[in-house]
């Protein structure tokens, strides 16, 4: 795709114009949703008060967004000022302030609902469980990577393109191995 920028004077002369180019797909990224975006909401019409009545679960839905990590919408923690893990449950429920018990209801609840999408990938001999919110109401990177697409994939497919849904089918589920929970 290409972008052209024409820049006109106020008085309506032409200064210059430029062109730029960038991909729609890029092959380890994924789809280009946003050519600008620094943690923000993109459907304004869909509102997570919709989905999530009950305020204290609403503020705690918010909490954790705090925590998403940068390109993946993941849940993270800070162990160090270099290192971030994924937020497993007892993170999390320090993070919004319930025991362990209360935070797995909670968290269930909401994988139920497709606000949050827990993940396992299997990494050589070991998984790691992963806990993703779901872009439509958080996101934190320009693409839509196929790791939150297919996390997803029947609220997203609900909003995207009928050609942006042919690129995720297409591109395919590369970890095959990845395993979506809807406990």
């Amino acid at each position: 795709m290409y972008q052209k920028i024409t820049n006109i004077s106020d008085d309506g002369e032409f200064i210059n114009e430029k062109i730029r180019e960038f991909k729609l797909w890029d092959e380890d990224k994924g789809l280009l949703w946003r050519s600008k975006n620094l943690n923000t909401k993109m459907f304004h019409d869909i509102k997570l008060s919709d989905f999530v009545t009950n305020k204290q679960e609403y503020a705690n839905i918010h909490l954790l967004s705090e925590n998403i990590y940068k390109q993946t919408n993941a849940i993270m923690v800070r162990v160090s000022k270099t290192k971030v893990r994924f937020a497993n449950i007892n993170d999390m429920s320090k993070i919004i302030n319930l025991c362990e018990d209360s935070t797995k209801r909670f968290i269930n609840k909401m994988i139920k609902h497709e606000i949050i999408a827990k993940r396992i990938d299997k990494i050589g001999g070991r998984s790691e469980t992963k806990y993703l919110l779901n872009p439509i109401f958080f996101f934190s990177s320009k693409y839509l990577s196929p790791d939150l697409y297919f996390s997803f994939k029947h609220i997203l497919s609900k909003y995207l393109t009928p050609w942006q849904v042919k690129l995720f089918e297409e591109y395919g589920n590369l970890k095959g191995e990845i395993i979506i929970n809807k406990e």
